[in-house]
């Protein structure tokens, strides 16, 4: 469904954006690889994700 790839994908971008994971694509269009790059992860790191967007 359009909407659960749609959520995966904002997921995967916040989550490099808070550089815990790093991704790899060779050519355009190909195969995406993600790689788990946070030293320290919690429930709270979870918890605050996206925080600094509330209003």
């Amino acid at each position: 469904e359009t909407g659960i790839v749609v959520a995966r994908f904002l997921a995967i971008l916040e989550l490099y954006r808070n550089a815990s994971i790093s991704f790899e694509q060779l050519e355009p269009l190909g195969e995406l690889t993600l790689r788990w790059t946070a030293d320290d992860w919690s429930d709270e790191s979870l918890a605050d994700l996206g925080a600094d967007y509330d209003g």
